[in-house]
């Protein structure tokens, strides 16, 4: 018997964003969930010391460029080992990593590049390495900037 799910069972579902799902190779339409609900919660807690805005600029956006968003939050969270503020904005996508000891290691910036061999990936450097083909499939990849306790990351066009 085939494993049925639903998008719906993981959060309460956001309001306009319909995708197509191809569980065991049947396509239905659904309701996509709110992707931020579902990475926020990994991220900012009343637990956590990590604060996030998930800007409603990019609640409206795509429902694979949320993906990218929520990756990236996910990355940025392990750039924060002492907490601080995450802030997604759009135009382009933007990633700011704010707090004190804010880094980018260099395996982690060399996943998001794409930069490493599949077999050197490690539990520390997966998620980068996730983040940069999601970038990559819509056509852009991520770059990188950094400042005392400060981290940008930004998706750019590839011809760019």
């Amino acid at each position: 018997m085939p494993c049925r799910w639903s998008a719906t069972a993981l959060v309460e579902p956001a309001a306009g964003y319909n995708f197509i799902a191809s569980p065991m190779g049947s396509a239905r339409q659904v309701r996509s969930p709110a992707w931020h609900r579902m990475s926020l919660p990994l991220v900012s807690s009343d637990a956590s010391r990590i604060a996030c805005d998930y800007t409603e600029s990019i609640r409206i956006l795509s429902p694979d460029w949320q993906k990218l968003a929520c990756n990236l939050l996910s990355v940025g969270a392990e750039m924060l080992p002492r907490g601080g503020r995450l802030v997604l904005t759009d135009g382009p996508l933007n990633l700011e990593a704010v707090g004190k000891a804010a880094a980018l290691s260099p395996e982690t910036k060399a996943a998001l590049l794409l930069a490493t061999p599949i077999a050197e990936l490690t539990a520390q450097t997966v998620q980068a390495y996730f983040t940069g083909l999601l970038a990559k499939a819509l056509d852009c990849r991520l770059i990188g900037a950094a400042e005392p306790e400060r981290i940008r990351l930004t998706a750019i066009a590839a011809s760019a």
